[in-house]
């Protein structure tokens, strides 16, 4: 009785410890709930505060050919995100009985669009071709924003919505499926190795792919780093950084839906057996996990650190700034902003200083600039 007596508490206070432990779905479902609390308070203050309004095309006109191939592609977006809805959200769901991993990839990943303008965070890195329908953007509603007038840069609706789901989701799957067939051939080859050439496959797919869409008049990249531009100063000017920097995000999506445990758990969703909640609120759980990690992934792996890039830009190119549909109406002719470069300054919220097309200092109703600082005595 006495080692029956001795073993129990200890028994006990194992279980404690590991009812305990902070379980990963908890952690990344706070994430993914910060994250979608902030889209929330930016889209719907955008909507609200009657920021979503179209940015207009200009007068500039545009090639016949670039209206066909946007039209055409804004009208196929949506029956394509339905297909791709169907084979990976509903089709899954019947045959399961639940919605599975995939499926709600698909609904994290329709929200990870609200990040796709925040590389301008800075200063303004890249711009959509403001001919089609559009609203503008959110990111002026978003806390802390810098960039005056961002909300300008006209988000494609049609377009930019459905293809993060068909086609930056749809990459991350492709991805997935090549890094198991890595393994397959090369069973020997570890972690690094396989991320390592799913790296180098999305670089050289982002390299191939967003050339063609500039080339189509999708959107433009109009202040780059001249020396890791390809095409610099043209319309189509491509930076390389871009390839890599997606290549990148694009390898950390493909190895969340790739690297699973024995239960078919993604590194986000691992401990959701453990938490005593009903079916339908472990289903939220996992969900806000998931768009948790893919959010963190963006952000981090993306959006902050080419910032570095972005701050370290050159002029726009007169092919780029003479177009209106490509300047969204953020600098140039019809506007008191000059077009970023190197020797520019950067503009902080619309009530800052700034410098006009002219090459005058353009000072907002109300402001003044600082009195002059009298030159300090230098001590002995």
């Amino acid at each position: 009785m006495a080692i029956t007596t001795d073993r129990e508490p200890l028994v006990l206070h194992e279980q404690a410890v590991t009812e305990r432990k902070t379980r990963p779905v908890m952690v990344w479902a706070v994430i993914g709930a910060i994250f979608l609390a902030i889209e929330a308070y930016a889209v719907i203050g955008w909507i609200v505060s009657g920021n979503a309004t179209a940015t207009p095309h200009g007068a500039t006109p545009i090639p016949t050919w670039d209206k066909w191939v946007l039209d055409g592609w804004q009208a196929l977006g949506v029956p394509c995100l339905l297909v791709f809805l169907w084979h990976f959200l509903v089709k899954p769901w019947r045959k399961e009985g639940h919605i599975t991993t995939d499926g709600l990839l698909c609904l994290v990943f329709g929200t990870i669009w609200w990040q796709d303008p925040m590389s301008n965070w800075s200063s303004v890195s890249f711009t959509y071709n403001s001919y089609m329908l559009n609203f503008g953007n959110w990111t002026h509603n978003i806390p802390g924003w810098p960039l005056p007038h961002s909300n300008q840069i006209a988000e494609p609706t049609l377009w930019v919505d459905p293809i993060y789901i068909y086609l930056v989701f749809g990459a991350a799957v492709v991805g997935s499926v090549l890094m198991r067939k890595i393994k397959a051939r090369w069973p020997e080859m570890g972690t690094f190795g396989i991320l390592s050439l799913t790296f180098l496959t999305f670089m050289v797919f982002d390299a191939l792919l967003e050339p063609i869409l500039m080339a189509l008049g999708f959107w433009s990249y109009p202040s780059t780093v001249p020396w890791l531009t390809l095409w610099h100063g043209t319309r189509f000017q491509y930076p390389i950084y871009e390839a890599f920097f997606w290549g990148g995000v694009w390898t950390l999506w493909a190895s969340v839906r790739y690297f699973r445990d024995d239960k078919g758990e993604t590194l986000a969703e691992r401990g959701i057996d453990q938490v005593r909640v009903s079916g339908k609120k472990k289903t939220g759980l996992r969900f806000l996990a998931l768009a948790g990690i893919c959010n963190f992934l963006f952000l981090f792996a993306y959006n902050v650190p080419i910032q570095f890039f972005v701050i370290h830009q050159a002029n726009w190119p007169s092919s780029i700034s003479n177009r209106s549909y490509l300047t969204d109406n953020l600098c140039g002719p019809g506007t008191t902003y000059i077009c970023s470069g190197k020797y520019v300054p950067i503009p902080i919220g619309n009530g800052s200083a700034h410098v006009t097309p002219t090459g005058s200092l353009f000072l907002p109703a109300g402001s003044k600039l600082p009195a002059t600082v009298p030159e300090l005595t230098k001590r002995p």
